[in-house]
């Protein structure tokens, strides 16, 4: 016997998808028609001092020649072709790990008081492998980045990039395989982390990686926006057929009033050694009308970005009580941020990391 409970979304939580989506765009055109109409100007854009940079001008970057074609930078890669029409730069990452997981106890309750046997590590792996292709094409305004991803952990290997058109320091237009823009450390900040990873609090809230169209720039001085549209929360492991045609918006600010940047990629930790104060300030939203990518008879859903408190799967079945499976919800994430640099040290705050989820369908199964 099936018997299905269906859950519509309230007015409330429509009408804020609603303002939202349009916020969004109101916000999009009032930043992209004043930039396009700036293009003309042909004055050099403003540059600001860094503390790092103003500090280091004397101190050359250390390359070395390459017996075949270019030089290697340490951190930069190989630069093999550099012209007027084009180039090209390949560089690398690997991470190594060992985990030995020993814990005092050997199983786990969920929320509903199941029990579950831990899943135990003791291993040694090359957990994480990157090569990055780089460039221009034609037009020192038309980038490319070609990326091939793998994790031998879980036997994995992605190729993808991304397109990128600079229109003005206040617009650049793009296409790619990237982030939704629901935390900071999804905006560029990677590998910069304190540890070799994301902290597992943020780890098991963000939202995940899709194709998606974006725009990016600096819309006034040292204040820097992000807009994306893209596929869903998270397409990693998916395939086409198995989205919706539902589509994920999410949007960035970012100030940083006193030196105007904040070290290498905006990471975590002061390699930099700042001597001035350096200070970031950042707002970042994401929604999504979210879907398990996967038919109701499985038991396992596709979408394994959303998890609950305790670590299960919320799309999975029985996730919120036995026999429940819920199809389709609204997620929607606001984090607000300031951080602070100076001297080896460096100060995180983050206020609002709250996920906001209503239901749009609900199978009981019986």
């Amino acid at each position: 016997m099936n018997s299905k409970l269906q859950f519509e979304a309230s007015p409330f939580f429509k009408s804020i998808s609603s303002t939202l989506s349009k916020s969004i765009l109101i916000v999009f055109l009032a930043i992209l028609i004043p930039s396009i109409a700036s293009s003309q100007d042909e004055a050099p854009l403003p540059q600001y001092d860094d503390s790092t940079k103003a500090d280091s001008k004397s101190v050359k970057t250390e390359s070395y020649e390459n017996e075949i074609a270019g030089e290697f930078t340490p951190g930069r890669g190989f630069d093999t072709v550099n012209t007027k029409v084009a180039s090209l730069n390949i560089s690398g990452y690997l991470l190594a790990r060992y985990i030995n997981q020993l814990p005092e106890k050997t199983k786990f309750s969920d929320h509903l008081g199941r029990e579950y046997e831990l899943d135990l590590r003791n291993d040694i792996q090359i957990h994480r492998v990157f090569v990055w292709f780089t460039g221009f094409l034609g037009d020192q305004k038309f980038r490319y980045n070609m990326t091939v991803w793998g994790w031998p952990t879980t036997n994995q290997v992605l190729i993808f990039g991304n397109l990128t058109y600079t229109v003005t320091k206040g617009v650049r237009l793009g296409v790619r395989m990237g982030p939704n823009l629901g935390a900071r450390s999804l905006q560029g900040t990677w590998p910069y982390f304190n540890a070799s990873d994301r902290q597992l609090a943020e780890e098991s809230l963000r939202p995940g990686f899709t194709s998606s169209l974006w725009v990016t720039g600096e819309m006034l001085p040292r204040l820097n926006y992000t807009l994306s549209v893209g596929n869903n929360l998270s397409q990693l492991g998916t395939t086409a057929s198995n989205l919706t045609r539902d589509l994920t918006t999410s949007a960035s600010l970012l100030w940083m009033p006193t030196t105007g940047e904040f070290g290498e990629r905006g990471g975590n930790g002061d390699f930099e050694k700042h001597k001035n104060l350096a200070t970031r300030f950042g707002v970042s939203y994401v929604h999504s009308r979210d879907d398990r990518l996967a038919p109701l008879s499985d038991a396992a859903a596709k979408n394994t970005q959303v998890k609950l408190s305790d670590g299960l799967n919320f799309y999975d079945r029985g996730s919120l009580a036995d026999g429940v499976t819920v199809q389709k919800a609204n997620l929607m994430r606001a984090q607000l941020m300031w951080d602070l640099k100076l001297k080896d040290f460096i100060f995180n705050w983050i206020i609002s990391s709250g996920i906001f989820r209503n239901l749009l369908r609900t199978v009981l199964y019986l």
